[in-house]
């Protein structure tokens, strides 16, 4: 089993914080995809993208408030752990949309953030 002890991943050279749950999920991407009469598939594998899940743990707002900043820019760097590999790589990705559970109103507690990270080329 690899250990990781590194920091999973960061956003234009930021850390997310408190990280509970992070997952890479490899989508492949297909072009001039079909299926003959007989059912058989004919198509041309384009490459692996891999989509990162994250959901963080307990924030106060103003560590939250940045990571919120980051989420809504339209693309971002990212350094993150890929399990394939077992090493860190980095691309060009953006934020599809994100959830965020709040736990306590007065003290500005964000529960939980939710996100997803598409990359833009195949990595």
């Amino acid at each position: 089993m690899t250990r990781v002890s590194q920091q999973l991943l960061k956003i234009n050279g930021i850390a997310v914080a408190n990280p509970k749950e992070y997952s890479v999920e490899y989508n492949k991407l297909w072009s001039n995809a079909g299926r003959n009469l007989a059912g058989r598939m004919s198509a041309t594998l384009v490459g692996l993208y891999p989509k990162i899940k994250v959901k963080t743990a307990i924030q106060e707002k103003d560590v939250f408030a940045r990571m919120a900043q980051l989420l809504q820019l339209p693309q971002f760097n990212v350094e993150y752990y890929d399990f394939m590999s077992q090493t860190t790589r980095t691309g060009i990705f953006y934020a599809s949309d994100f959830d965020i559970k709040l736990k306590e109103r007065e003290r500005g507690l964000i529960e939980e953030v939710s996100f997803s990270l598409v990359p833009y080329d195949k990595y």
